[in-house]
């Protein structure tokens, strides 16, 4: 698969019986009771506000409601569309943030968070268990099942201070430098619109959104969002560099590169999984 445009008892009610009947004889436990973290998230990325810092986020199971407003946003065929739809419907809180400012901040996660948070949701909507059936191996081309687990199979790359490691100088060509920001979601979403685009035009809209400023050796600096059309302008080796860099930087799940071992042929090879297929049952 690829990533196609187109994710009991109360202990304290018994304590409290308990010390209403026996007060002379109260105990404490040896340990807290362990909380149940199935549904946090942390981020391997972080989002930066002024001087909080979110690592964490809590999820939700999907239910009915959320699966009508995901089919529905199929139908737009728009992969990033479709992802944010996932995450607001799957997303409680980022941090101690309330409901409704977490959702307010979404569009501004990294893509590799949106993706952990994905991943997140779907491990408590479903489980932590993929099947692959009839995986053609690119080495032998032999088809193959594979099952996978989200938790165990997939890498995850993790920034260590995300204040310092959103932006980054990136060397050009003639002695340029640019300065680039990590793409978040509204940058992906601003990517994903207009399904008639080309490859080369998405990567003009995602150098628009993340190159700040290029600055040239005599010290001039172009401002992009002054000058949208300066990335246009570019040699197509500068921007290729840029994207590389973007790509290699990103913190997340690395689900398009899982690396197995085919048994049959020996040979270890790349799976790449598509999100979005991995809510659709």
């Amino acid at each position: 698969m690829t990533d196609a445009p187109l994710s009991s008892v109360d202990p304290m009610l018994a304590a409290a019986a308990v010390s209403a009947k026996f007060d002379d004889a109260k105990t404490e436990f040896p340990e807290a009771p362990v909380e149940d973290e199935s549904d946090l998230v942390e981020l391997p990325g972080g989002l930066v506000k002024g001087e909080n810092t979110y690592r964490t986020a809590q999820v939700r199971e999907l239910n009915g409601e959320h699966e009508e407003k995901i089919f529905r946003a199929l139908q737009s065929r728009n992969s990033a569309h479709i992802r944010s739809v996932i995450l607001e419907c799957g997303v409680v809180r980022l941090g101690e943030l309330s409901e409704d400012d977490s959702r307010k901040l979404l569009p501004e996660l990294l893509i590799g968070d949106r993706d952990q948070l994905l991943l997140g949701i779907r491990n408590l909507t479903y489980d932590d268990a993929v099947d692959v059936s009839a995986w053609a191996c690119p080495e032998c081309g032999e088809p193959m099942d594979l099952k996978l687990n989200i938790r165990e199979d997939i890498e995850v790359k993790k920034l260590r201070d995300p204040a310092k490691e959103t932006y980054f100088d990136v060397e050009l060509r003639h002695g340029k430098k640019a300065v680039v920001k990590l793409p978040n979601g509204a940058d992906q979403m601003r990517v994903g619109e207009g399904s008639d685009h080309t490859v080369a035009e998405r990567n003009s809209i995602l150098l628009q959104q993340c190159v700040t400023e290029v600055d040239a050796p005599d010290g001039t600096k172009t401002m992009i969002a002054m000058f949208p059309g300066y990335v246009k302008g570019l040699g197509m080796k500068d921007r290729r560099t840029i994207l590389e860099e973007i790509v290699k930087r990103q913190p997340g799940p690395q689900y398009t590169s899982i690396k197995i071992t085919h048994d049959s042929c020996g040979k270890e090879v790349t799976l790449a999984l598509d999100l979005v297929d991995l809510f659709l049952g």
